[in-house]
């Protein structure tokens, strides 16, 4: 039996029926409930902005440097704490931050969430981003 070939569209669908989404209007309620909330944008993407309070990881070093967050620096097992807190990922509009969800859960963390949207949902709903990097 031959496997279909998705397109970048459809393989974010199968994602996201794997992982949690978070909506921008659940995280704007209680942003609390995620203390560790990443912007996995490239950098240039981040300059017009971020959500207030994140930390700025690329989709493409995040695997490798979550563990060295600063809020992880004194931590005698930074990656065991990590996995035991609320992880919110967000990227432009939600696709790199399902992708980014998806990885974390296969390297066993399980309180890893996306934010539905993104970037473009967030500020489609009137909600602010912040230029503190």
């Amino acid at each position: 039996m031959q496997n279909k070939v998705l397109d970048y569209s459809q393989y974010i669908d199968q994602v996201r029926q794997t992982i949690k989404e978070v909506t921008c209007e659940e995280y704007a309620k209680r942003p609390e409930q995620y203390p560790i909330l990443v912007d996995v944008r490239e950098a240039e993407e981040c300059q017009s902005g971020v959500l207030p309070g994140a930390l700025v990881i690329p989709r493409g070093l995040l695997e490798a440097k979550l563990s060295g967050l600063a809020v992880c620096a004194n931590k005698a097992d930074p990656t065991t704490w990590l996995a035991q807190q609320n992880i919110l990922l967000y990227c432009r509009s939600g696709g790199r931050s399902a992708l980014a969800a998806e990885s974390l859960l296969h390297m066993g963390f399980k309180q890893v969430f996306s934010l539905a949207g993104g970037t473009l949902r967030w500020c489609e709903l009137g909600y602010k981003l912040s230029n503190d990097i």
